[in-house]
């Protein structure tokens, strides 16, 4: 299966800083088995682990960072950033002038981003499944699917007063192949090569996420929060976090904003649960998504 992707937008500069140092995360329980609920119509009831109706496996992980960097084309005593120019000779007045720019960076992580839903029988599934691990200097934009959002793309810089500003622009993730969110669709039969299925074969999915604190990053195979009743859905918030669940198709060009904090410069979690609903109607046989997350500085 192919992993979820987090799309990462990275802008080269003339300038080179170095990455300032950032704490180690701490790490997180390694693959295994999750807990499992089923909606029973008023509330979520944790599986009997006799029955086993639904497993969720959680394993997997993937490492990014984003940073800025200097132009290859760069050369030391080479301008144009800094040009040389004579300074008219003067009389005790020397001047120093130091400048900084100090430009944003985040570090992140995603951790279970390979899940794996074994179904033994009909049944409306929630579980928690991935987390994100954040740290940054900056307000951070996490955007889900597909869509046009504002990111960085160019730095403006004034050589005369050294003057600079971050350029943001539009940005589009395409509408194509892994990057939409959409919810599991029927790929083939595990019974035999000739069964087709009954078209159209698809698990309604829907997403709930929250912020969350070490502890629950520390503990990903349990359900550490009150999650909200299945009845409970919304449209996209595009901005804050979700007070309810989000369908999975309406998730693309959604995005959840992390204002900039002195919480977020040491470490902000980031939970989703995912909801599955799989019906009688439903044949069997393998059903995939995959999507991309895109995270950058929030303009």
């Amino acid at each position: 299966m192919k992993k979820l992707l987090v799309a990462l937008t990275m802008v080269i500069f003339v300038v080179g800083l170095a990455l300032p140092g950032v704490a180690v995360e701490p790490q997180p329980i390694d693959d295994g088995y999750g807990e499992v609920y089923e909606w029973t119509g008023t509330a979520w009831m944790l599986l009997n682990p006799a029955e086993r109706e639904c497993e969720l496996y959680l394993q997997g992980s993937q490492h990014e960072q984003y940073r800025w960097q200097s132009d290859t084309a760069a050369e030391i005593c080479f301008g144009p950033y800094y040009p040389p120019h004579p300074e008219p000779l003067r009389s005790n007045d020397l001047f120093v002038k130091n400048y900084l720019h100090y430009f944003p960076w985040i570090e992140m992580v995603i951790w279970n981003n390979d899940i794996v839903w074994d179904v033994f029988k009909p049944g409306d599934y929630m579980g928690k499944v991935f987390m994100l691990y954040l740290q940054a200097n900056c307000p951070v934009l996490i955007h889900f699917g597909s869509g046009t959002f504002p990111a960085p793309i160019g730095f403006d810089f004034d050589p005369l007063d050294k003057d600079g500003k971050i350029i943001s622009g539009e940005v589009t993730i395409p509408d194509t192949g892994p990057t939409s969110a959409d919810n599991k669709w029927w790929q083939y039969s595990m019974l035999k090569e000739t069964n087709i299925g009954t078209f159209p074969d698809e698990i309604e999915v829907m997403y709930w996420w929250e912020q969350g604190t070490v502890d629950d990053w520390l503990d990903p195979h349990y359900v550490t929060t009150t999650v909200p009743l299945k009845t409970n859905v919304v449209d996209s918030p595009k901005g804050p976090f979700p007070a309810g669940w989000v369908k999975a198709p309406t998730l693309n060009c959604d995005y959840t904003i992390i204002p900039d904090s002195l919480e977020l410069h040491e470490a902000k979690y980031i939970m989703f649960y995912e909801d599955i609903n799989v019906e009688p109607c439903d044949s069997e046989g393998k059903y995939f998504d995959e999507f991309v997350i895109t995270i950058v500085p929030d303009p």
